[in-house]
């Protein structure tokens, strides 16, 4: 698994993405186009999921999930 990994990012641009309340309160409207910019996006926890409202925020594009799913 960590070759496939180490392939799939390899020369990337990786944005990973967690589920960080103070994003909506201290980063402009853009970030999540600059989330969704990213070649590769590895979202953590539930941030898989972003409300419509919360996207410009923290972007909606995913390439890879990593979470418990507890």
């Amino acid at each position: 698994m960590d070759k496939k990994l180490q392939e799939l990012i390899n020369n990337k641009r990786v944005a990973i993405v967690g589920p960080a309340e103070y994003v909506c309160k201290e980063l402009d409207e853009n970030h999540g186009k600059l989330i969704d910019s990213y070649d590769i996006v590895i979202r953590l926890s539930d941030m898989f999921f972003v409300p419509n409202e919360l996207e410009k925020f923290y972007g909606s594009k995913y390439d890879i999930i990593s979470s418990s799913f507890w």
